[in-house]
């Protein structure tokens, strides 16, 4: 066997041992939550730590669900979720299709702009997001949540499928317009078909960070009856105790509906958020 081949199989086992090392770290976080939601909370402290059995799989997950709403909280985020998507994709399509399509003056500021407001962070917006829903009587509305979500998603998400449209071929668009095809026609029909992963991408960012989003729920919404699930298991912490096994369940079955869209649109997640990176 000669060096390089020895050479080539070292390296080639560095690697996989990294990765292995790398997915174990990013793993283990899931792991414990998952293992200390199984285990009741008298044995949590317990060193070393037990691993949960099958006797009390439910016992933690049927508690929470006695002790708190979490079914209706989890029902309100996929509404809100769901169409603070909606209306990103609707608005997002419009405004990077102009972006990539058509010249205008100020085509540049607004670009830039778009960019700009991204490195604003969002606890400064705190304060003037509740004087304006304040005034507009949209403070504890799911409504109110699912304007704000949208107008810090839209930014990225214009700026995403601009990056996609500006991939597609141009010339597929002068042999439509060519047939008599209009403007809105050549949108619907030939550019958003060719434009599905970065839908897909751009509705998957906006979904998951309506999802995870707690700021900004926090300061608009009052009542329990409307919490979300970023809310809602916020509300788990007492001022005292924090009843870490009801913490982790509520914790394990918020994650699960992320993961699993993650786990099914990660191809086109992949090629939404590659395609614009190169422009031929």
């Amino acid at each position: 066997m000669n060096r390089y081949r020895l050479n080539k199989i070292f390296s080639q086992t560095i690697f996989y041992v990294l990765m292995i090392v790398v997915c174990a770290v990013i793993a283990f976080p899931f792991y414990w939550m998952i293992n200390i939601s199984l285990i009741p909370s008298s044995q949590i402290y317990r060193w070393p730590p037990i691993m949960a059995t099958f006797k009390i799989v439910w016992q933690n997950y049927i508690q929470i669900f006695r002790v708190k709403p979490l079914a209706m909280w989890l029902i309100n985020t996929v509404i809100i979720a769901s169409l603070t998507t909606l209306l990103s994709i609707l608005v997002s399509v419009f405004g990077a299709y102009s972006l990539s399509r058509f010249n205008f003056k100020g085509k540049k500021i607004i670009q830039i702009f778009i960019l700009t407001v991204q490195m604003v962070p969002g606890v400064l917006l705190v304060v003037p997001i509740f004087i304006i829903f304040k005034q507009l009587h949209l403070i504890n509305q799911p409504a109110g949540l699912i304007i704000a979500f949208s107008t810090f998603s839209m930014p990225i998400c214009v700026w995403m499928l601009k990056g996609f449209f500006d991939s597609i071929p141009i010339e597929l668009e002068n042999a439509a317009y060519i047939d008599g095809c209009s403007t809105i026609g050549i949108l619907f029909h030939i550019t958003l078909p060719l434009s599905l992963p970065g839908i897909v991408a751009v509705g998957m960012f906006s979904f998951l960070s309506a999802w995870n989003e707690y700021l900004i729920a926090r300061i608009l919404i009052f009542s329990e009856k409307n919490y979300t699930v970023s809310l809602g298991l916020a509300s788990f912490y007492g001022q005292f105790t924090i009843p870490w096994d009801q913490v982790l369940a509520a914790a394990t079955i918020i994650t699960l509906p992320a993961l699993f869209i993650f786990m099914f649109m990660q191809k086109y997640l992949l090629q939404g958020l590659t395609a614009g990176a190169i422009k031929e």
